[in-house]
């Protein structure tokens, strides 16, 4: 298969089979609305496009990936990620990230040997490198990766090899719901924990805890937003 990223950065093991990523995007305007206390809809408008910038870029500098497809049921954010070199799955509309990614691995059907990385569009720490030690975990073996976040309640990524591995059960308590499908069905499973993978700007917490780590690497969105102590904690 012709490889659709070519200028892709050095890498330093060797690559399992290539595998397809999916990032579910909501439309700008309703994404982020648990932030809603602490930052503006300007504010989080620009962090959402922030983010989404960041996951595919990643993705698409991240040696094994063979496409990266944005789903999104908005033509503005569609426009965005073709303008980054992404494909578009366009949906019928706004959904959960779990119905997201059953419908494009239907509509684009990835080949048997083909891995199927679903990832959250809104982790402000990815890079290729983290993407490509996720693809080194599964290794050519099939199975299912899961990566939590950080307080082990979402599942912030999941790589199936085949891409029907496990299906996606992404929502409140994810982590759970794949740990207990992959169970139920005798799938192979391993999990990866990864500490650029597994920060998602939810809740206030969620930012009180990207500046805790310092400046690099945080959203220049976030440059001129306060989150006042003491903000509302959430689940992931």
């Amino acid at each position: 298969m012709q490889q659709l990223y070519p200028n892709r950065r050095p890498a330093t093991f060797d690559w399992p089979a290539a595998a397809w990523a999916i990032v579910p995007l909501k439309s700008p305007d309703t994404a982020k609305s648990r932030l809603a206390d602490v930052l503006s809809p300007e504010q989080r408008r620009t962090l959402f496009f922030d983010l989404a910038q960041r996951a595919l870029d990643a993705l698409r500098a991240a040696r094994g990936i063979e496409r990266v497809v944005a789903a999104t049921a908005s033509e503005e954010v569609a426009g965005f990620a073709r303008k980054l070199g992404a494909e578009v799955f366009l949906l019928r509309a706004d959904q959960g990230t779990a119905a997201a990614c059953r419908d494009v691995a239907r509509g684009l059907s990835p080949q048997t040997g083909c891995g199927l990385l679903m990832i959250a569009g809104d982790l402000p720490l990815i890079s290729a490198e983290a993407v490509e030690r996720l693809l080194h975990a599964a290794g050519r073996n099939s199975c299912a990766v899961l990566v939590p976040d950080r307080r082990g309640i979402g599942t912030n990524a999941m790589l199936c090899r085949p891409p029907g591995a496990l299906a996606p059960c992404f929502g409140p308590n994810s982590f759970a719901a794949h740990l207990a499908l992959a169970r139920a069905q005798q799938t192979p499973l391993r999990v990866h924990h990864c500490e650029r993978l597994g920060l998602d700007l939810d809740v206030a917490e969620d930012l009180q805890f990207l500046r805790s780590l310092g400046a690099a690497g945080a959203p220049p969105a976030l440059a001129a937003c306060a989150v006042p102590a003491g903000a509302a904690h959430g689940d992931a």
